[in-house]
């Protein structure tokens, strides 16, 4: 019984310690991947329609768009020391930005 009840709080726990912090409409119909920039509040969102948004996540405002693909990209990630991200899609390239 007081394993049951100690179950219950950690879930309440967990449950109040989510908030969403702010919504990105993306205008593509799925995203594929996500990374956020290890130093600065931007967040990229690759995108089923071959698209690599660069977002700012505090300001709540698209950055740049990189429509670079053609069809689906599958994952991003940024450098950790240089200001470069790269990006694989279903068109079988490997491609690396700068920002």
């Amino acid at each position: 019984m007081a394993r049951e009840k100690e179950e219950e709080e950690e879930e309440a726990t967990a449950q109040k310690s989510f908030i969403m912090l702010t919504k990105f409409e993306t205008k593509s119909n799925r995203v594929k991947g996500l990374s956020f920039h290890p130093k600065r509040p931007w967040i990229l969102a690759s995108l089923h329609s071959g698209v690599v948004q660069l977002w700012d996540y505090r300001m709540g405002t698209l950055i740049d768009r990189f429509d670079e693909h053609d069809g689906p990209v599958r994952g991003v990630d940024f450098h950790s020391n240089q200001p470069l991200f790269v990006s694989g899609g279903d068109d079988y390239k490997i491609k690396v930005e700068d920002f």
